[in-house]
């Protein structure tokens, strides 16, 4: 028995897919037992010694930047199994496969083709009979009651009937019975509810608190010069502005602090009047995954970054006027704007274009592919930055480089030091240093997921999808009271949630997250 962690399914065959930590290769069965015991790390198999199995030199991605591994003496492990292609039965059916990348299709529309393509471990079609040294049985065993702790659970999954979907989106979650210490706990996850206009934030439980930050957005205008208070001239327009309150918190849902934002209305910009050119380069996801593989795989720290009111540092390039904020107004005076604000549509440019300026003074220079991936390498030195909007994010093997940059950058800029990379953009990381493994997961994201569509006592299944599930746009509401219904229910927001998911984190449930977001335009209950 092989203990394998199971990724995907694959193209043209049936069965699973696994990923094989000792060999470090895919491998394809159709028959497996799967423990759901364990997390993703806990299943993944140590050497005979009990000791860690060193991992070979066949991929090296670390080449991409210049990385070099240190030079090891190490013993080709040998392979698990024997290479046995699976032939495909004629006559049946093939399912439909899920995307092997977790970008596939779900990538954003607009954006180039990727050149960091990252050497992929060699794919071995097998028998689940190849699994072992005798050919198993369809039917296991019945284990000893000494064997039957230490055996993985063998999951039998019986066919599911297809049930009408309940009210999930009119479901409000059910408030279990906690102690004085778990309600207190319960308080502290759930409570920070957001407002969305000043006189809610002033008027909700936590006022003090968005008072609080609502002055320290002021301060930072003031100390950043943002806007000088004026006459409107004759003629000219002021755009609205508004303030949005968020609730940042830590990995594990407690509440971080509370953040309000001042940002303009500009939806009510003119072009060609109050802005000109608009797009900035984002940082693409898989840009992101591959320098995580990378500090994996060559040891690197990893260290993150926050800009502090990031889209204040950009210049405005034309005369913008913006009404005062709300609850800090002086007469009938406007602002002219000096610098660059959250809401204005050229903000993200100005932002991106000042921020590549300062990096290219620290030497820094953009890669081909991802104009938000930078890299430094100089006299033996070599830094990886990949940067999203305002989250920065630096791997190096020089904890003296990441030290130098950092305060380097703090001297153009406002930045708050988090430290090495434990959580980013929402996904929680985990490293085993020791055995050069890095773990992603959204845990928190799930679970606010579960809550917002009242999903949270829903009953976990193996599968993402129905085996066999058919649906079409023939199921789309036909009439205008079946159309009327489905108006009430947020059919796209938790499929966006879900493609999100499965791009980041979770490429298992990618195909059945892309068959659903088919029927945006039009779903249906069956959808």
């Amino acid at each position: 028995m092989v203990k394998c962690v199971f990724i995907g399914y694959p193209d043209g065959v049936k069965g699973w897919k696994f990923y094989n930590p000792e060999t470090r290769k895919v491998i394809i069965s159709e028959r497996a037992d799967f423990d759901e015991r364990y997390t993703f790390g806990g299943v993944l198999l140590n050497g005979p010694d009990g000791n860690a199995q060193e991992e070979d030199d066949t991929y090296e991605p670390g080449s991409l930047f210049g990385f070099n591994r240190d030079d090891e003496d190490k013993d080709d492990a040998p392979p698990a199994v024997q290479e046995n292609p699976q032939p495909q039965p004629a006559g049946e059916e093939d399912p439909q496969p899920v995307p092997e990348d977790g970008d596939g299709d779900l990538e954003r529309p607009g954006q180039p083709e990727e050149d960091i393509n990252p050497q992929e471990p060699k794919v071995e079609e097998l028998r689940a009979d190849d699994l072992g040294n005798d050919r198993q049985s369809a039917t296991p065993i019945p284990p000893s009651d000494d064997e039957m702790d230490d055996r993985p659970i063998a999951i039998r999954r019986p066919k599911r009937n297809a049930n009408p979907p309940g009210e999930w989106w009119k479901v409000k979650p059910p408030t279990p019975n906690l102690g004085d210490e778990e309600q207190e706990e319960e308080a502290n996850m759930a409570g920070g509810v957001e407002p969305t206009t000043w006189a809610e934030a002033m008027r909700s439980p936590d006022a003090e608190q968005w008072k609080q930050a609502c002055l320290e957005e002021m301060n930072a205008h003031a100390e950043n010069g943002t806007w000088t208070l004026t006459e409107l001239p004759p003629g000219e327009k002021a755009i609205g502005s508004k303030w949005v309150f968020r609730v940042k918190r830590n990995a594990d849902g407690s509440i971080d602090r509370f953040k309000a934002r001042l940002v303009a209305k500009g939806y009510n910009q003119r072009p060609g009047f109050d802005y000109d050119e608009t797009f900035a380069h984002t940082m693409r996801y898989a840009s992101l995954r591959v320098v995580l593989a990378l500090a994996a795989i060559d040891d690197l720290h990893l260290r993150s970054v926050d800009i502090s009111y990031a889209f204040l540092n950009g210049d405005v390039d034309c005369t913008v006027y913006m009404s005062q904020p709300e609850g800090f107004r002086q007469g009938k005076l406007v602002c002219k704007l000096n610098k660059s604000i959250y809401g204005l549509k050229q903000s993200p440019r100005l932002w991106s274009e000042k921020l590549a300026e300062v990096m290219q003074l620290l030497g820094f220079k953009k890669t081909y592919s991802d104009p938000s991936l930078y890299i430094y390498d100089r006299d033996g030195i070599k830094v990886i930055v990949p940067v999203f909007v305002d989250d920065i994010t630096l791997a190096s093997k020089c904890t003296e480089a990441l030290d130098k940059f950092v305060g380097e950058l703090g001297t153009h800029f406002k930045l708050r030091d988090l430290g090495p990379t434990s959580y980013l953009l929402g996904i929680r990381i985990e490293r085993e240093t020791a055995e050069r493994r890095i773990y992603l997961s959204q845990t928190q994201y799930i679970v606010n997921k579960l809550e917002e569509f009242g999903m949270t006592d829903c009953k976990p299944v193996g599968t993402p999808m129905l085996p066999g599930l058919k649906l079409s746009s023939s199921q789309s509401p036909q009439t205008v009271e079946e159309k009327a219904v489905m108006e009430n229910i947020p059919y796209m927001n938790a499929v966006s949630s879900l493609l999100y998911l499965a791009t980041m984190t979770r490429p298992d449930i990618a195909y059945a997250a892309s068959v659903l977001a088919r029927f945006n335009a039009n779903p249906g209950m069956a959808h």
